[in-house]
């Protein structure tokens, strides 16, 4: 699918306010102002004071647990649960990526910051520093563990744990600043959990190899923290989310309220200026075909229309 040139902002993208751009001393935003879910760019970027940050990666964590009973933990780990024996150590290794995330996540948010009107290279730049703060989020539950659904993380420890709510934090004010709503980023988030998995699962099965799958090397296998640390999922930095929010906007996967389409985010999804160059104007008809097809293949056996297996992360691009 093509997609508009690089760099190049939608037609009706609007230029970011300059108190967006500006380093701000501002008052921070009180809690009733935090609870009500100011969207406004400048607000998101703001950084809050120690109290609305907890605030917010305490609300964003409740969030996340809720994305988590929604997807399967293949998604986003194949890693088990930390012994106790472990969890120091499996900690460590986890707040590091915690901390790397955060830096990675705050560095794209500054970089759309400066730009004077919003390009697609930075959103999505955005978006993938995002979805694997979020992996590693979400990974979190490997060592803080709700006992009750052990994918979902248990607030009460992971609240304590400062770095876990510093990425939580972040992670609300930079979905705020895109301008998602709520109930539609947990379907996007599902979405793309679901996505990215199916696209790295047979690489990181070989990091685990109490997940039923042989290696292809015989090199020595992974102790299980490590195999953390390798399943750190970088193949998201070289994916364009935003080229999938929009077919799944085309074909209906991805609703979008009114809220969302005014939305940064909004207007890079909805805009229609990247089907140029002679790209096939007529998407949704396409998008629309694949899914029909896609409701055939699974009424049939793989080998019905192939004898190959699925390509892997390696040579998928050859």
């Amino acid at each position: 699918m093509s997609v508009e040139q690089e760099g190049s902002p939608p037609r009706n993208a609007k230029p970011l306010p300059d108190t967006a751009r500006a380093a701000t001393g501002d008052a921070d935003p009180s809690a009733e102002q935090i609870r009500s879910a100011d969207r406004r760019p400048e607000a998101a970027l703001r950084e809050p004071d120690p109290a609305a940050k907890e605030s917010y990666g305490a609300s964003y964590l409740f969030f996340t647990n809720e994305v988590a009973v929604g997807v399967s933990r293949f998604d986003y780990t194949l890693s088990r649960t930390a012994t106790a024996g472990e969890r120091m150590s499996w900690l460590r290794i986890l707040e590091a990526e915690e901390r790397d995330r955060l830096e990675s996540l705050r560095a794209s948010m500054d970089a759309l910051k400066t730009e004077s009107t919003p390009t697609s290279v930075r959103v999505n730049a955005l978006l993938a520093s995002a979805l694997q703060a979020q992996i590693t989020l979400m990974k979190m539950s490997r060592v803080f563990p709700d006992h009750a659904v052990s994918r979902r993380v248990d607030p009460t420890r992971a609240l304590r744990h400062g770095a876990t709510v510093a990425l939580a934090s972040e992670l609300r004010r930079c979905w705020e600043f895109l301008g998602v709503t709520e109930r539609t980023l947990k379907d996007l988030l599902w979405l793309a959990l679901n996505a990215i998995s199916r696209r790295t699962l047979l690489d990181r099965q070989e990091l685990f190899p109490d997940t039923g799958r042989k290696p292809r090397h015989k090199e020595p296998q992974p102790k299980p923290e490590e195999a953390l640390v390798a399943e750190g999922l970088t193949a998201i930095q070289q994916w364009d989310l935003l080229e999938r929010l929009r077919v799944w906007a085309a074909i209906g996967y991805l609703k979008l309220s009114a809220e969302d389409e005014g939305g940064l985010l909004g207007q890079f999804t909805t805009d229609d200026s990247f089907l140029r160059d002679g790209a096939c104007p007529r998407l949704a008809d396409g998008c629309s075909y694949l899914v029909l097809s896609n409701e055939v293949a699974a009424d049939i056996h793989p080998s019905d229309y192939t004898l190959s297996r699925v390509a892997t992360g390696e040579n998928q691009a050859h």
